[in-house]
């Protein structure tokens, strides 16, 4: 007979890139101890799938040791662009710095893992249903992030376009001329590479 006891938390946080691997490491910085990241692929995944020539337009400045905080940084004291010596990191390099984000602070990250569902209990806190099993924990934070979720499909003619995140390299979209739709980082990425 399966056992139906539900692991029990205080925070569940649901993925494992920037936003995740920032929230764990400052739930450890705060001492928070029964916490667990739930990841579907593994840490920084989605910047693993980014076109090879994306690159953040946001620089990184190592200059921690004048006080600036690195704004692609997801914890104080740490920069990408230190790390790798680039100004403007590419997916690959970014995603390996997010693993060395979480192997540093021991974070409790769990792969292969699919969240299927969020349920508010009445008296507080939640059940978190995964293919895995159900999870109970006091908090939710939700650090799945946008990349992996493309809108597509939004106008008329848009079964046309292509997403970015369906673009391995820029190299391979053929054809001459190109028309880019948005005008934020992806975007203007795009019209670069293109």
């Amino acid at each position: 007979m399966r056992s139906t006891k539900k692991e029990k938390f205080d925070v569940v946080i649901v993925g494992a890139g920037a936003a995740g691997v920032g929230m764990g490491s400052l739930l450890r910085l705060l001492g928070i101890k029964k916490f667990i990241l739930l990841e579907r692929s593994e840490v920084g995944a989605s910047f693993g799938k980014w076109p090879r020539e994306m690159n953040f337009i946001t620089p990184s400045f190592p200059g921690h040791g004048f006080g600036i905080l690195d704004l692609n940084a997801v914890v104080p004291n740490t920069s990408p662009g230190y790390i790798f010596k680039q100004e403007h990191p590419d997916g690959q390099s970014y995603r390996i710095y997010l693993k060395s984000v979480a192997t540093h602070f021991e974070l409790p990250v769990r792969t292969g893992v699919d969240v299927t569902g969020v349920e508010p209990l009445p008296a507080g806190g939640f059940d978190i249903q995964t293919d895995k099993g159900a999870i109970r924990s006091r908090f939710v934070i939700w650090a799945a992030g946008e990349y992996q979720y493309p809108t597509i499909d939004v106008f008329p003619g848009s079964e046309h376009c292509i997403h970015n995140s369906a673009v391995p390299s820029w190299r391979d979209v053929e054809g001459e001329n190109f028309v880019v739709i948005g005008g934020f980082e992806s975007g203007i990425d795009a019209a670069v590479n293109l």
